[in-house]
């Protein structure tokens, strides 16, 4: 594997130099999806169904390989091995295979892409961009969130090591599986050897790490009663992701169950043509039937094309334009290849036509894209709300049409992002509209108000239309060019489309997000300025008779235009709303029946298998399930059972097709009569609460807001009940204390996912119906408790006067006798004082008789003590007395040894002649330079001034150096006092002397080498000629060869009067 997990890795990189490249790509997989190196067309090894998935390439897996090739890393990038997820990788690109059907894997996935995006943060990478389709792009958003959560455990619990935190990862109502996955038997993560201030270090990296997930279509998966465990589900796919930059691109004709997109809080989607794995470059529907030829315009391609397109510009846009107009791809991809190039040898202008050229190309094809809403995966079946609408799960687990979260498809454009492209050749947008949709309406609001202004200027002359209309080509326009685009019918009808779907969008942002006062009052704003500024132009046009009557047409259909449109917008809304509050009542009512309902259920599902015109098994099993009895059902997963075992004994022994046929029938009715009731309990409670709450806002703000909604609009109604609007709101309320009460949630404990004032609204709901009161509860304890401690005390205090009356005869009884002893002890007090006076004047003389002996006993001590002191001191002085003796006889005897007699003799007859010597000859040599130097009577040198000269100064400190060695070495040898022992001074003399010439020589010359080697001679005699003697080897303190050196010191010792060594 090119990246094994191994968290060691992560702190080793942060110890290394961080990496040159700082951009990193990973790419996520969408289900059954793995790297695809090569277009499919023609692939041997590969069937003809298999061929058909991506006749032109995958479009992750291209992508992946083109920016391996436009980074320069084709060198080093590796194909995993078959079955390892990570099937791609290079220095600055992963790939992660997507899971399977079933989504199992789906665990093990997110924690390898949370440790590939850990180490890139190590290896000091800037940005992470994440291309991700359908349970990759899943995958993606709990990566994203799995980042900040351990961004937030690094701060806040910096004692806890990685690997623990990595195994906190959230399962409560999240069947991921992320933890398990790290923590499992065979699982690569461990431990690492890390310190506080390396994970501090990576915390720094992930925090300079941008985020920008490209998210094409994702689908956690849904429940089907035969493949139970299809659904992954999390709360945490709808929290807003902590990211920079995103793109959200859902599938406009996927209708098959189990693939309702997710769209998380903050992210505002756009829709694209085709089915679930049309922009990954399947041309054929689900099941891969070809579209028919009877539609004209049928290449389905153009969606892979817009999307790759799309993704290169989200990339550059991530990354400081990373990829220039220089570089060119060239894999085995012919088309791509060639669409890819054309993007991006363009430059930023170009760039958006060629986007817009693609988004008409789709456009084109519309019919062909329709054409798939028809169809679905196999064995999963169709699913879908009125109009063919897919569903999508808007900012939690709901079932929404897709309307409700994205406008529906216009006529002239697909998207937002188209209708701005179109708008872009008309209208100069500034810094604002780069930021935000909002910027971008305003940008164009602004654009209308100065054209309309135009047309009441009476001073523009055709001649400067006509200039207008030839710059029509600069993509640079100003509000005359709009002006002449608003002349023509079809340039009308074009900018009233994109424009309305651009209002629409925001729109729908406005309505169905919780925002706060001030970003409500600005959207207002925005979506209000184009009404206001129509109504100011209608004012003016009635007061200004001689207007045009084209432009006052014109100014009219923008207006029935944009209030159509407004209209629409809202009223889509309100029916959104009342459906979605209609099928949450029904799930919870459902949610809450008896268990006798699911044996009803049962029994229509049964009864509405089909009699004829069926295999015979299907018969057999219709007949097998009549007969269940209804105390096997209690609930839904009973039913599964069941189904699962009159299916059972068919799965071998009949041919696969006509299990097929007969599990499509049983699916056909499962989705109308099952699947209902199992979505209704797979759904959690706080998930319900959730949803309650969040569709009970949408109906607040809607009837809050609808006068001023309607104040907008002049010829149209806004047709919205709020009555029925008022009935939900109550519904909703009264839904949510029903489940509180039916699901015995504590009243006294809000639960987290939903907020205080919800809760204190349905908490009410449930008391009003029937469920206990903690605050009533609470204070009918309180009441009951206190009374049945009033009560106590009343038993109490009739036992205690009782009690009182028996104690008070006694205590009468008890006073006398306590008189008698107080008498008696009177008279025992007397006695007893005087007994203490008498023990007292005793004291008084003992304590006289103590006194006078501890000054005798003080007097005494001071005298012992002096004398042990004087005792002490004369032991020590005789204790040092004998020791000094002993050492003087010790030194004695050595003084009196044959060795110190012969180093004494060494000292005085070769080494201190030797030594003055040497001396005397740099003393003469010194006083060339300074002839007053002389030495001091204790054979110091005497103190002169230096030679003026720099040369001679510079010859004369060299002498003076060795002139001191040599006069210390001297003093060494006669200094009897310090060193009484004639071989104790030899061996400083040595001693010395080896420093000496270790510090010479850098500068030694002839005299000092001479004068150095006749000593060392000389101290080494006593080693040298015996060993020589008795081995026939020259010693190994001195040379091992015999060399010009020792040619010079058999010479010295000749010298000596010694022996030459003998020869090696």
């Amino acid at each position: 594997m090119a990246k094994p997990i191994d968290l060691n890795k992560i702190f080793s990189l942060l110890d290394e130099q961080p990496s040159k490249e700082k951009d990193h790509f990973l790419f996520l997989l969408g289900t059954d999806t793995v790297f695809t190196s090569r277009p499919t067309l023609g692939l041997a090894d590969l069937s003809e169904a298999e061929q058909k998935s991506y006749e032109r390439g995958e479009t992750l897996s291209y992508s992946a390989q083109a920016i391996v090739q436009l980074l320069d890393e084709e060198s080093e990038a590796e194909i995993g091995a078959k079955g390892e997820p990570l099937s791609y990788s290079s220095p600055s690109v992963d790939v992660l295979n997507g899971p399977t059907t079933l989504g199992s894997e789906v665990g093990e996935r997110v924690a390898q892409g949370v440790f590939l995006a850990l180490r890139a943060a190590a290896n000091g990478k800037k940005t992470l961009q994440m291309p991700a389709h359908s349970r990759g792009a899943v995958e993606a958003l709990m990566i994203i969130n799995e980042l900040a959560r351990i961004k937030k455990k690094l701060k806040e619990e910096p004692g806890l090591s990685l690997y623990q935190i990595l195994c906190q990862a959230p399962t409560t109502e999240d069947n991921t599986g992320i933890a398990k996955a790290i923590t499992g038997s065979n699982s690569p993560f461990k431990e690492a050897n890390e310190t506080p201030e390396q994970r501090q270090a990576l915390l720094a990296r992930l925090d300079n790490l941008a985020l920008n997930p490209f998210l094409i279509d994702p689908v956690p998966g849904g429940s089907k009663y035969y493949l139970k465990f299809l659904r992954w589900s999390s709360p945490r796919f709808y929290e807003q992701p902590q990211c920079n930059d995103y793109e959200l691109l859902l599938k406009q004709h996927e209708r098959t169950c189990c693939f309702s997109p997710i769209i998380p809080k903050g992210m505002q989607p756009l829709t694209i043509p085709g089915h679930h794995g049309t922009a990954s470059g399947n041309r054929y529907n689900q099941q891969g039937v070809a579209v028919p030829e009877s539609i004209e315009d049928r290449d389905t391609t153009t969606v892979q094309d817009l999307v790759l397109c799309k993704l290169f510009a989200f990339l550059n846009r991530c990354t400081g334009n990373r990829f220039g107009t220089e570089q060119a791809v060239k894999l085995e991809h012919k088309e791509l290849d060639g669409v890819l190039n054309d993007f991006l040898r363009q430059d930023e202008s170009g760039r958006n036509a060629e986007l817009l050229k693609h988004y008409n190309a789709v456009i084109k094809n519309i019919q062909a894209f329709t054409w798939f809403q028809d169809g679905s995966y196999a064995r999963l079946g169709a699913q879908y709300a009125k109009e063919k609408q897919r569903f999508v799960h808007l900012h939690g687990h709901n079932h929404m049409p897709m309307e409700a979260a994205v406008p529906a498809l216009h006529q002239d454009f697909i998207n937002q992002e188209h209708a701005l492209l179109y708008l872009r050749g008309y209208i100069r947008f500034g810094k604002r509209a780069e930021d935000s949709l909002a910027g971008m309406i305003a940008d164009i609001t602004e654009a209308l108000d100065e054209t309309i202004g135009k047309m009441f200027d009476g001073s523009m002359k055709e001649k400067e239309k006509e200039s207008a209309r030839r710059s029509a080509s600069s993509l640079n326009f100003d509000c005359i060019g709009l002006l002449n685009l608003l002349e023509k019918e079809e340039g009308r009808k074009i900018f009233f489309d994109g424009l309305g779907i651009l209002i629409e969008t925001l729109s729908q942002r406005y309505l169905r997000n919780n925002l706060s006062k001030e970003e409500d009052l600005a959207l207002r704003n925005i979506i209000e300025k184009p009404f206001r500024i129509i109504q100011e132009a209608k004012k003016a046009i009635a007061e200004q008779k001689d207007f045009s009557e084209e432009y006052t047409s014109l100014i009219y259909q923008f207006d029935d235009f944009i209030q159509k449109g407004f209209k629409r917008t809202v009223e889509t809304h309100y029916a959104s709303i009342i459906q979605q509050v209609d099928d949450l009542k029904a799930q919870i009512d459902h949610l809450l029946n008896p268990p006798e309902h699911f044996y009803q259920v049962f029994q229509k599902f049964v009864a509405g298998l089909p009699d004829s015109e069926v295999p015979k098994e299907l018969t057999e099993i219709k007949g097998y399930l009549s007969k269940i009895n209804s105390s096997r059902i209690q609930n839904i997963d009973d039913i599964y059972h069941i189904l699962e075992e009159a299916l059972a004994p068919f799965k071998d022994s009949i041919p696969k097709e006509t299990l097929e046929v007969i599990t499509a029938h049983i699916s056909s009715k499962q989705s109308e009569l099952l699947q209902p009731c199992f979505d209704t309990h797979q759904t959690s409670t706080n998930t319900y609460l959730i949803n309650l709450e969040r569709l009970y806002h949408l109906a607040i703000t809607l009837r809050k807001d609808y006068r001023a909604q309607q104040s907008l609009l002049s010829n149209e109604i806004i047709d919205i009940n709020l009555n029925q609007l008022s009935f939900r709101i109550d519904a909703l309320i009264n839904a949510g204390g029903i489940l509180l009460k039916e699901r015995k949630i504590d009243l006294l404990e809000k639960p987290d996912c939903i907020s205080e004032t919800f809760f204190s609204l349905i908490k009410q709901e449930a008391i009003k119906l029937g469920a206990p009161s903690p605050e009533l509860e609470a204070l009918k304890r309180h009441v009951e408790e206190q009374a049945r401690l009033l009560e106590e005390l009343r038993e109490q205090n009739k036992g205690l006067l009782e009690k009182g009356k028996e104690q008070q005869s006694t205590i009468e009884e008890k006073d006398a006798q306590i008189q008698k002893q107080v008498e008696t002890h009177k008279e025992e007090l007397l006695g007893l004082n005087r007994q203490i006076a008498d023990a007292l004047e005793l004291n008084k003389q003992l304590q006289r008789n103590l006194v006078n002996l501890i000054g005798e006993n003080e007097e005494k001590l001071s005298s012992l003590k002096e004398t042990i002191e004087n005792q002490a001191e004369e032991i020590k002085r005789l204790q040092k007395q004998n020791a000094d003796a002993l050492k003087d006889r010790d030194l004695i005897v050595r003084l009196q040894s044959s060795e110190e007699d012969e180093k004494t003799v060494l000292i005085h007859t070769k080494l201190l002649p030797l030594t003055d010597t040497y001396l005397n000859r740099l003393l003469q040599q010194a006083q060339k330079y300074q002839p007053e130097l002389r030495l001091n009577e204790d054979g110091t040198l005497a103190e002169v001034q230096e030679p003026e000269s720099a040369s001679a100064k510079q010859a004369y400190d060299k002498i003076i150096i060795k002139l001191k060695a040599v006069i210390n070495l001297r003093l060494i040898l006669r200094n009897k006092d310090e060193r009484p022992l004639a071989s104790e001074r030899a061996q400083a003399f040595g001693d010395e002397l080896l420093i000496a010439n270790e510090h010479f020589k850098t500068h030694r010359d002839g005299a000092w080498t001479h004068f150095f080697n006749r000593s060392a001679i000389l101290l080494g005699l006593l080693i040298t000629l015996p060993y020589s003697a008795l081995t026939g080897k020259r010693n190994p303190l001195f040379f091992l060869t015999h060399t010009h050196g020792e040619a010079f010191v058999d010479d010295c010792a000749k010298e000596l009067g010694l022996d030459p060594a003998v020869s090696a």
